[in-house]
């Protein structure tokens, strides 16, 4: 079994699991109380042994963590093959086809960022405009948009009057054909659209551009994190485009309207492949992904709740959600994900979408367990998502 934590993590562990425990104690006596008034009706299943018995779902306990407390379900490990899957090789080929429609246009795509650093700098000679996230990391799609954080921005009142600065700068352009500022989101950002040849009307790049009050940011973190990653684990990097590529062909893609972002999926790929490969890095290399690509839909469509089970960062992905609270008069985070600080923003707040792309997850599975080939998932439309599976809204939720 897995020992529990050294030093302050251990502390924080045991905390943790002190807590849990409490929990549990709490509802137990609950149940025992209500059984007690109402003895004809009997309780449904509470804890993570009966629900799992009743799904079929792993569960095993984090480090640290006892048997006594619920665990929440969690993917068995898959173990390395001698000889890769035909699915495994149609995974491997969608993801250079991928590769190949990404870099035709890369040209273009650094001169839009270069372009947009110059108009910056003649603006505000000290700041900067650096581009991040799946630019760097190698998870581009051909329809990605293109991250851009601005540092060392000028005084200025808030990081919403500078979206709006911004906005007033870039388009006096003539290459920059829209923009919308949202500066009131919880990541206040401004989107342009650029064309950068007159000749090609056709080749339009959708830029996002965040503003940092100082000279970090976020996203530069992280996309050096995650480059670390991808190159540990593999696997990550061919999950995260393929189910990019097949909850943007439903529209289940944007955070604002609901759908998982890049983000997001990335860090349920890096939880699956962490969970499902055991934790070590070495065995990621010779993993299926003939059995990796099914595993996450099956998993997540099928035995992962978003109401019960958070995604955490480290070697131990999933563990048991908090209870769950309304803030400011709307209900509780749809999806919790965190990032790499557990202090920072959830990734899944606002994703009000989540039970549509869990029914595009086990859609997935069973259309890929049937022998469905991996090009027809992702062509398939929209309207074969079960109707009613995407919830409304809220309004002021995006």
């Amino acid at each position: 079994g897995r020992g529990r934590p050294a030093g302050n993590a251990g502390d924080d562990a045991f905390v943790a699991l002190v807590a849990r425990v409490r929990a549990l104690e709490d509802a137990i006596t609950k149940l025992q109380t209500d059984k007690s008034c109402h003895s004809q009706v009997e309780p449904s299943p509470t804890t993570s042994a009966q629900i799992i018995a009743a799904t079929g779902a792993i569960s095993r306990p984090a480090a640290g963590q006892s048997a006594v407390a619920e665990a929440p379900p969690w993917p068995p490990v898959l173990a390395p093959v001698e000889t890769h899957s035909a699915l495994h090789w149609d995974v491997v080929r969608y993801v250079g086809q991928n590769d190949a429609q990404v870099q035709t246009p890369q040209a273009a795509r650094e001169a839009v960022v270069q372009a947009l650093a110059h108009r910056l700098r003649a603006s505000w000679p000290y700041a900067q405009l650096v581009c991040y996230g799946s630019m760097r990391t190698g998870l581009s799609t051909p329809t990605s948009d293109i991250d851009c954080a601005m540092l060392n921005p000028p005084p200025i009142a808030s990081m919403q009057h500078a979206v709006y600065f911004l906005r007033s700068i870039f388009e006096q352009e003539s290459w920059v054909v829209g923009t919308t500022a949202l500066a009131h989101a919880a990541l206040p950002i401004l989107k342009l659209q650029v064309a950068p040849e007159s000749r090609r009307p056709d080749l339009i790049f959708q830029v996002d551009v965040s503003v940092s009050s100082g000279p970090v940011h976020y996203g530069l973190i992280a996309t050096h994190v995650f480059s670390g990653e991808i190159g540990a684990r593999p696997p990550v990097r061919a999950l995260t485009i393929v189910v990019k590529d097949y909850l943007a062909s439903l529209g289940l893609n944007q955070t604002y309207t609901g759908g998982l972002c890049s983000h997001a999926i990335f860090l349920l790929a890096r939880a699956y492949v962490v969970a499902a490969d055991g934790g070590t890095d070495g065995r990621a290399h010779a993993a299926d992904l003939g059995q990796m690509l099914p595993g996450f839909f099956h998993f997540y469509g099928h035995h992962f709740d978003p109401a019960r089970v958070t995604v955490k960062w480290g070697s131990d992905p999933f563990a048991l959600r908090p209870p769950l609270a309304a803030a400011k008069g709307y209900p509780p985070p749809p999806l919790s994900i965190e990032g790499l600080d557990p202090s920072s923003r959830n990734v899944g707040a606002k994703v009000f979408a989540i039970q549509a792309c869990l029914a595009a997850f086990r859609r997935a599975s069973d259309l890929l367990h049937s022998g469905v080939p991996l090009s027809r998932l992702v062509a398939m439309p929209q309207a074969q998502i079960p109707p009613g599976a995407s919830p409304q809204i809220p309004p002021g939720a995006s």
